[in-house]
């Protein structure tokens, strides 16, 4: 198994990268090729090492968020339902924003399941710095 390692200070663990992709190179899989078929064959062979790379990127990203998600000791009982009144609730909001903090490598953050846009996040965000009498 390839071991892969982040540069930053933060990151310095060695993450399991992936298996290889599932798309290998093409050479033994067609019996029979037709000229139709040895440009695709072509055009995947030398797309291999991208496809390699989004892989490594992807296990990376991952292993981040399950990270984050362990020290914030996020568990599946916090992407359970709300009331959305802060009543009996355990702390799954609190967890979340800890850790998808610490995902993104900032002091603090607010996720919320119920932004669904990154329209509606901006429309948050304005709105939270607007003062009485001010417009946009």
């Amino acid at each position: 198994m390839m071991m892969v390692s982040y540069a930053t200070p933060a990151y310095r663990v060695p993450i399991p990268a992936y298996p290889a992709h599932t798309l290998k190179p093409t050479r033994a899989i067609f019996s029979v090729r037709s000229s139709a078929q040895i440009p695709v064959v072509k055009a995947v062979d030398s797309l291999y090492s991208e496809f390699r790379a989004v892989d490594n990127l992807v296990a990376r990203n991952t292993a981040r968020v399950l990270k984050a998600y362990q020290n914030a000791r996020v568990g599946y009982h916090h992407f359970g339902g709300s009331t959305g009144y802060g009543h009996e609730e355990t702390r799954g909001r609190e967890a979340l924003d800890k850790a998808f903090a610490e995902i993104f490598g900032a002091e603090s953050a607010i996720f919320r399941s119920q932004v669904f846009s990154g329209t509606h996040a901006i429309t948050c965000a304005l709105f939270a710095f607007q003062r009485p009498g001010m417009s946009f």
